[in-house]
């Protein structure tokens, strides 16, 4: 009768491990999930934020174009002499500063994200709707994003 309650209580524990051992492996990948989110979520932050500083601060007017798989926005400043394009090259968004004595280029992506959709559309006119696909390069995660850019000093044209 003894040995049959061990063996019973061994059965017991080893279910109990199972259903433990399985919560676990859940939690890992949910974890590992969730990680990966909170960096889409950043690095759409970082660009966004860079976006509308220059966007609803800095702008006179902001000129739509460039072709659908290469979209593009020229922003004009308030100072005068100083223009902006920002434009999608090679899965990363850059900004192509031009001022009366200077030209400079930067990204204006976070590093490890791909950017694989990107639309500008006007809404009136000083509202602009920037929409995107932002991927995380190493997991293929990906997360669509939209986000309206209000001019407080331009006008979209």
């Amino acid at each position: 009768m003894l040995l049959l309650d061990v063996q019973l209580c061994l059965l017991f524990l080893i279910i109990l491990g199972g259903i433990f051992y399985q919560a676990y492996l859940i939690g890992i990948k949910t974890g590992a999930s969730l990680e990966q989110d909170v960096g889409l979520y950043q690095a759409h932050r970082y660009t966004q934020q860079l976006l509308l500083k220059e966007l609803s601060l800095n702008a006179r007017t902001v000129t739509i174009g460039g072709l659908p798989f290469s979209p593009r926005i020229i922003v004009r400043h308030q100072r005068g002499g100083v223009c902006d394009t920002y434009y999608l090259n090679g899965e990363i968004l850059y900004r192509k500063r031009e001022t009366t004595h200077t030209k400079g280029i930067n990204p204006y992506s976070a590093s490890g994200f791909a950017i694989r959709e990107l639309t500008w559309s006007k809404l009136s006119s000083r509202a602009l709707l920037l929409k995107w696909r932002l991927e995380e390069e190493k997991s293929g995660r990906s997360k669509e994003f939209e986000q309206v850019f209000v001019l407080g000093n331009g006008t979209v044209l």
